[in-house]
């Protein structure tokens, strides 16, 4: 499949399927253009190929502002509406006709590998800003992941919850995943926890009586429970509770979803716990002036992880196992 883009200003991408090769490099290279709104309608059209019978799709995304890029997330759903349009029609031809398309999977937001000292998301987007961070040996093409354990210096890692009018957390809906290496073990095991109340992951600004807005995943001192809270205007929410046993060490693969109807939390790829929905959402303005925080609770850097983080990444539905 080749996804290729014209120069008028009606943008076009050309779905072609000559092949089973998928040519990543040219998914990417227009994936990362895009980064404002201003999508008009969208077109799809199915055409005769040049090159003999096989299909391809020509895919028209058109602007009223010809100087405004596409926005990359409109780009990857209309993609992805050719491809299943594609195989509606291969399923049509071999006899296996089906009434209506699957529902979209889940979308990838943003990606932030978490191996290098500038932290960029995969679309080459900067922090808000970091502080006493440092790296650890992890799996990535750096081998290195991002380490958030100083003891008595502040630390923090603060992204943004949008870039450009792009959104990279979607509260009402979607997918927060990454993964966990603690620098200490369990009480159960015999250690001593962390031994703090350790913060994964905050979106918005934690308080103590709920006076700000936030979303919060948690680790408790001992180690034995990972803890995800909700909180705004006035009133907290201990949304769901899962007991953990880390061994210092080890990775632990940790994924977050949620609906309007349910959210569950996934260890290993196997479900741990579920609840009902979240009661409160992180407010707007809590969102755009504190971001998100990877490793500690807010800029003065308490509530420190103790340990490493590598490939946090979001989605705008919920992932199934």
């Amino acid at each position: 499949m080749l996804l290729c883009q014209s120069n008028k200003i009606t943008r076009s991408y050309c779905l072609q399927f000559p092949d089973t090769r998928f040519r990543k490099d040219k998914i990417k290279q227009h994936m990362s253009k895009g980064k404002s709104s201003g999508l008009g309608r969208k077109a799809l059209k199915r055409k005769a190929p040049p090159w003999g019978n096989l299909p391809y799709c020509n895919l028209q995304l058109e602007t009223q502002n010809p100087t405004m890029n596409i926005p990359r997330s409109a780009i990857i759903r209309s993609a992805m509406a050719a491809v299943f349009c594609f195989l509606l029609l291969l399923s049509t031809d071999a006899g296996l006709c089906q009434s209506a398309l699957p529902p979209f999977p889940p979308i990838l937001l943003d990606r932030w590998i978490l191996e290098q000292p500038a932290w960029l998301d995969i679309f080459g987007d900067a922090p808000l800003g970091f502080t006493n961070l440092n790296t650890a040996p992890g799996w990535s093409k750096d081998r290195t992941a991002l380490s958030v354990d100083t003891n008595c210096s502040p630390a923090f890692l603060n992204l943004p919850v949008t870039d450009d009018g792009e959104t990279n957390v979607s509260l009402i809906s979607g997918t927060i995943s990454f993964w966990f290496q603690a620098n200490y073990t369990s009480v159960p095991d015999g250690g001593d926890g962390p031994t703090n109340w350790a913060s994964l992951l905050t979106i918005g600004q934690w308080t103590s009586n709920a006076s700000a807005s936030c979303w919060s995943l948690f680790i408790d001192p001992d180690g034995t429970n990972l803890i995800f809270l909700a909180q705004s205007n006035g009133a907290s929410q201990i949304v769901l509770t899962a007991p953990i046993d880390f061994d210092a060490g080890d990775w632990h693969g940790i994924v977050l979803t949620y609906s309007p109807t349910n959210c569950c939390l996934y260890l290993e790829g196997q479900p741990v716990t579920n609840a009902g929905p979240i009661a409160y959402m992180p407010s707007d303005s809590d969102c755009a002036n504190y971001g998100i925080f990877v490793g500690s609770l807010s800029t003065n850097g308490e509530c420190q992880a103790r340990g490493q983080f590598q490939e946090l990444e979001t989605y705008d539905s919920p992932l199934s196992a």
